[in-house]
Order: structure tokens, then sequence, then C-alpha cells
């Protein structure tokens, strides 16, 4: 696995603005296939342990071992620290609000979530 993510950091740490600092939010946007805005913003902000504007091998590494990996107790709090867009510990209304607007939902998942018994 680390020599994987070795690769992966190599190949998009090159495609980064600086290279020598590691993967810039633009390059690990394109990795994952997001338009730049709040998701990537907050996602990025998580990897971004050291918060420096750049991800290190060890940013990349425990961002996506927590992700692809962890059980959901240690998830959750990766979870957790995304929509706390203010990092005040707290996931308010607005910080719900603000990362669901970005969230495409289709009509269709809305009437269905609607026609859910929950009796």
């Amino acid at each position: 696995m680390e020599s994987k993510s070795i690769f992966y950091l190599k190949d998009l740490s090159q495609r980064s603005d600086k290279k020598d600092l590691g993967i810039d939010k633009n390059t690990f946007a394109k990795y994952y296939d997001l338009n730049t805005g709040r998701i990537i913003d907050r996602l990025f902000a998580v990897f971004d342990a050291d918060k420096d504007n750049y991800l290190s091998l060890q940013d990349f590494y425990d961002g996506m071992i927590t992700l692809f990996t962890k059980p959901f107790d240690e998830l959750s709090g990766f979870i957790f620290k995304i929509y706390d867009a203010n990092d005040d510990g707290k996931i308010s209304r607005d910080d719900v609000k603000d990362l669901f607007q970005y969230i495409h939902i289709s009509t269709s998942s809305i009437k269905a979530a609607k026609n859910i018994d929950t009796s």
C-alpha cells in the first residue's frame, strides 16, 4: 500500500503548481474528479493536517487510509471535520446547509426518501 501511495503522491505532486511542496488543492480536486467548491475545500482541509495548503505524503496517506480502510467510528470523526466548516467543534444547520448545496441529489432520490415507511 505504501509504495502505491508514494507513486500517487509523486504523480500528483508533478501535476501540482509547486512540485516540491506536495499536492495542491486543484490537483487534489482533479484526482477526486470534483469541482472546486465547498466539498473539495473541506475534504482538502481535513487531509491537510499541517495546514500548509499542500498535501505531503503523510497527509495524503493518512487521509486515504482513513477514507477507505478505517472502521466507521474512526471515519465518523473524519466526516465530522468535513462538516464542521468553521472548526468550532460543532455542526450547525448552516454547516450542513452549506455543504449540501454542493451535493447533487436527484429528484427520484428525494421522492424515494419521502416514500420510506418509518413506522
